[in-house]
């Protein structure tokens, strides 16, 4: 029985457990309800998370480009905790632990403890720089691409289907947040077809091919059961995949892509770089040497296309958002790890070397990541304080603007956030009276934007809203303001495309509408009475 316990009561494991709880509330220190003011994605996300729980139909009633499993995760976390950002946030605590949990055990099992370790803190480096307020579509698919590499890491080159099966269904999980999230499960795929290709191992890779297929098959057809029984089947596709896929076209741009890595990740865009010098060299090496057919050579051959893939797949907009490079989170992580395993030894002296693996480097990272993030540690401090001892004052971080909407209005009444900002309308508990988040790209020339227009308008014009919060400030050169005199000064840079619908929704505003104060540099209008 003890001999059975002993491997659960790991020291090394159990200080990297520790080690890992202190780095995640380290990285969602940035999403902190109690002090961080929400966010534009994140804020419609939690938005739009609560309206399902009212009753309203994803994609008719609320509509946004990505897939629905991010409005899901959102529900869940209002349900957790109601009226409050702290549902999410434990979810997106427990949905980062688990990811790097399952990341750790991959390469320790592989590579051994020290690599792990290293590979963690470079995973963790890089979700810093670019998890900013968080719950975004690319942070809670790190679970499944981390779990795609435990499976793909652990199965030997047996007979078995369900390995493929299984990380098929995690890449149709992943796509089901946004399109570009499944990198790690179709590096795998990439993988298998190059091996077997220089194999000739044509059944056993087409078997294995399509058991990935079979298993992200099974998800697609699932999801589409359900939306069709809901009668959402056509909104779905036309708003997840078909505006998203016409949004891409022509706008891929590698070296771009390549450039904005490299200014949000720093210096562990070095560390990613060593690695995967390193992986194309054993890999060249096996091939001179012909040692194609073993486990090594395809996990090299994935470490060598994963990179690419997720380069491509986070650029294939052309833009360059920082969260886009979360996705990159686990080729981090696995690069670093290899990194180390590969070169350490060259880099490193034998006390360094004989050191890391133990127990005392993960509660050394411990102690030094602490002392010096001492603000974060009082930041938790003070939220513990009035998580557990103050909360009649509330547990999220309140705003002025939330609570003069509050006070002035009705919980009925609809109130328009003109900008996209529909975080706003969370925080003050107040629907929007459009099923559409207006922002900058439903202001671009996208050939679905014309008839998003008109519906947007007729939205507000059918059921007016009793507050309008211009919120063009976000985005000044893409938002044009409800302010006449700050749109005309606005002119002189416009990038947006000014549909005629909108510009009858400004007339409607204009008529309608009266000026009433401004709160944080939004401008109020009330409706006329």
């Amino acid at each position: 029985m003890l001999s059975r316990l002993k491997p659960i009561f790991d020291k090394n494991l159990l200080a990297f457990t520790l080690l890992l709880a202190w780095l995640v509330l380290l990285v969602l220190n940035q999403a902190n309800p109690y002090l961080v003011p929400i966010g534009r994605d994140n804020g419609f996300f939690l938005y739009a998370g609560a309206r399902l729980l009212a009753g309203k139909q994803l994609y008719l009633d609320i509509w946004d480009h990505k897939g629905p499993a991010i409005f899901l995760v959102n529900a869940l976390g209002q349900l957790l905790v109601q009226h409050s950002r702290w549902g999410i946030w434990l979810l997106e605590y427990l949905f980062i632990f688990s990811a790097f949990f399952i990341g750790y055990l991959t390469i320790k099992r592989h590579w051994g403890a020290a690599p792990a370790l290293i590979g963690a803190l470079t995973g963790f480096l890089v979700l810093q720089n670019t998890l900013g307020r968080g719950n975004l579509t690319e942070e809670y698919p790190l679970l499944f691409n981390f779990t795609a590499a435990y499976i793909f890491f652990r199965t030997s080159q047996k007979k078995a289907l369900w390995p493929e099966v299984f990380v098929g269904a995690l890449f149709g999980l992943a796509f089901l947040f946004r399109a570009n999230n499944g990198g790690v499960p179709l590096s795998i795929g990439l993988a298998i077809l190059l091996t077997g290709l220089l194999n000739q191992e044509w059944a056993r890779t087409f078997q294995r091919l399509a058991g990935l297929a079979l298993g992200a098959a099974v998800l697609f057809i699932v999801t589409a059961l359900i939306f069709a029984q809901l009668g959402t089947l056509q909104a779905m596709f036309e708003a997840a995949l078909l505006y998203n896929f016409l949004d891409t076209q022509g706008q891929l741009n590698l070296i771009t892509g390549l450039v904005a890595g490299f200014k949000n990740l720093g210096v562990v865009f070095y560390v990613l770089l060593a690695g995967y010098t390193t992986a194309i060299v054993k890999l060249a090496i096996a091939l001179r040497q012909k040692q194609t057919r073993t486990k090594d050579f395809e996990l090299l051959a994935f470490l060598v296309i994963a990179w690419p893939v997720e380069l491509t797949l986070s650029s294939l907009s052309g833009l360059k958002f920082v969260h886009y490079f979360i996705c990159w989170v686990p080729v981090a992580f696995l690069l670093g790890s290899f990194a180390y395993q590969a070169l350490s030894e060259n880099l490193f002296s034998s006390k360094v070397l004989s050191f890391l693996p133990t127990w005392r480097a993960n509660i050394l990272f411990f102690l030094l990541t602490m002392v010096f993030s001492i603000p974060i540690v009082l930041n938790y401090a003070v939220t513990f304080q009035a998580l557990a001892f103050n909360r009649q004052n509330g547990i999220d971080l309140n705003d002025r603007l939330s609570d003069f909407i509050r006070s002035t209005t009705a919980p009925n009444e609809p109130v328009l956030v003109w900008g996209g900002e529909a975080g706003i309308n969370f925080t003050s508990g107040r629907h929007s009276p459009t099923r559409y988040n207006l922002f900058s790209r439903l202001l671009s020339d996208h050939p679905m934007n014309q008839a998003i227009s008109e519906r947007f308008t007729a939205d507000v014009l059918e059921n007016p809203p009793e507050l309008v919060i211009d919120g063009w400030k976000h985005s000044p050169d893409s938002i044009p303001s409800l302010n006449p005199t700050i749109q005309a000064q606005q002119e002189t840079r416009r990038v947006w495309s000014d549909f005629p619908a909108y510009g009858r929704l400004r007339d409607f505003i204009a008529n309608h509408y009266v000026y009433e104060t401004t709160i944080d540099g939004y401008e109020i209008y009330r409706l006329k009475k």
